[in-house]
């Protein structure tokens, strides 16, 4: 028994603190993956239009740490206009670094990425619960997750050589244990 809110609640039934907790850390992830900005959508457009490009944003993916937009260009458009005009739609996003991909694998658009207000946490669990098991795949190693929420991962076995690069501070001395 635990005394709480002025009356003893029974602490036992553990069930129902797993299933609320397990709730909340859905909700958490879904709120971390839709933290793009509704209005970026609308200003990348109107940017496009201001500055004569003949593109148009016609959807987009949320991604654990960016959105990309899918950038429709016009037939009598030149795709390669629009890299020259990134500058100018990173500005109007208010600084932050967006960046273009002409060509995007398996789509017929072209993509503006562009980072989201948050970032989404990955749960180790997460990305090692789908890695494959048995004898031959015992030194699988799991990388994250793509912008599509694909789980990335390799046999560490088939690498002869594996350099880990990152800044200052970043976990590359913890990221094998």
């Amino acid at each position: 028994m635990k005394y709480q809110n002025n009356a003893y609640v029974n602490v036992d039934d553990y069930s129902r603190v797993n299933e609320i907790g397990n709730q909340i850390k859905d909700l958490d992830c879904v709120l971390s993956y839709k933290t793009r900005d509704e209005n970026n959508e609308t200003i990348i457009n109107a940017t496009f239009q201001a500055l004569k490009i003949g593109a148009k944003v016609i959807g987009h993916t949320i991604g654990p740490r960016i959105t990309r937009y899918d950038v429709q260009v016009d037939a009598n458009a030149s795709i390669q206009a629009i890299p020259r005009y990134v500058s100018d739609i990173s500005q109007r996003l208010g600084g932050v670094q967006a960046r273009f991909e002409p060509i995007v694998a398996g789509k017929v658009t072209s993509g503006l990425e562009v980072p989201n207000k948050e970032s989404a946490t990955i749960g180790f669990k997460e990305i090692v619960s789908v890695l494959p098991n048995g004898e031959k795949n015992r030194l699988m190693i799991p990388f994250g997750k793509n912008i599509t929420g694909e789980i990335k991962y390799a046999d560490l076995s088939k690498f002869p050589h594996l350099l880990i690069g990152g800044a200052t501070g970043s976990g590359k001395t913890t990221t094998f244990v």
